[in-house]
């Protein structure tokens, strides 16, 4: 169908109409961002200007998947932005979640240390939701990057540490993660790093980026962060 002066006519009034019964959302989510101001990210560190930067990854599920049907292998990597590579094992994914653990966990010494250092069980690792089990490779990823993210933390000099994602977990069951969270935050704070997650995807990010730009929320370029009321 060719691209018609009429059919752009019509288009520009059927968008028009469209905008004109959303724009009033966009009118209230800035009228709520209007009273909120960012707050500095203030650090004590005198060089923050050359501060290094770090970042882990974990290699994704689809990117790592070796299929000779009826063999099935996944490799489970972590590794930083140096090149430093801190796992990089293979997973039989013909075995039950519960084995698939069993079996890494037996196979792993540094993981055995590991959760023997946060105070944890690996009993402890088990899903106990049918979504965990359904993404317990993700959660084993996802373990592996904390572990790396904490072995960075626990070294000087002070660095700009950054998770490839947000500081929180949907996968790991909560004694696991509050672990994670404290024994983080001991050594972030004796080192002096600094710690950020970087969203690639975020409802919330989407929802309220378009008003912060028109209002200009963060404008001044400084290093900055802004705690989101609940209600929005």
């Amino acid at each position: 169908m060719s691209l018609t002066s009429k059919r752009l006519e019509r288009l520009q009034r059927s968008l028009e109409l469209a905008l004109n019964q959303e724009w009033p959302q966009l009118i209230r989510t800035k009228r709520h961002l209007t009273g909120l101001r960012p707050m500095p990210i203030r650090s004590d560190i005198k060089s923050a200007g050359t501060l290094p930067v770090v970042a882990t990854v974990a290699t994704d599920g689809g990117e790592n998947r070796l299929n000779l049907d009826p063999i099935r292998v996944q490799v489970l990597r972590a590794a930083d932005s140096t090149g430093e590579v801190y796992f990089e094992d293979f997973i039989p994914l013909s075995l039950q979640p519960e084995e698939i653990l069993r079996f890494y966990f037996k196979s792993e010494p540094r993981l055995q240390r590991f959760l023997e250092w946060l105070g944890c069980d690996w009993n402890e690792l088990l899903p106990r939701t049918d979504y965990q089990r359904g993404s317990l490779l993700a959660m084993l990823r996802e373990l592996l990057e904390w572990a790396a993210l904490l072995k960075l933390a626990s070294k000087g000099p002070p660095k700009l540490l950054i998770r490839d994602g947000l500081l929180r977990s949907v996968l790991l069951n909560e004694p696991v993660f509050v672990a994670l969270r404290r024994r983080l935050e001991q050594l972030t704070n004796r080192q002096g790093h600094l710690l950020a997650g970087l969203a690639k995807r975020s409802k919330v990010i989407n929802y309220l980026t378009f008003a912060f730009g028109l209002n200009e929320t963060f404008g001044d370029g400084q290093p900055s962060y802004l705690v989101v009321p609940a209600t929005l």
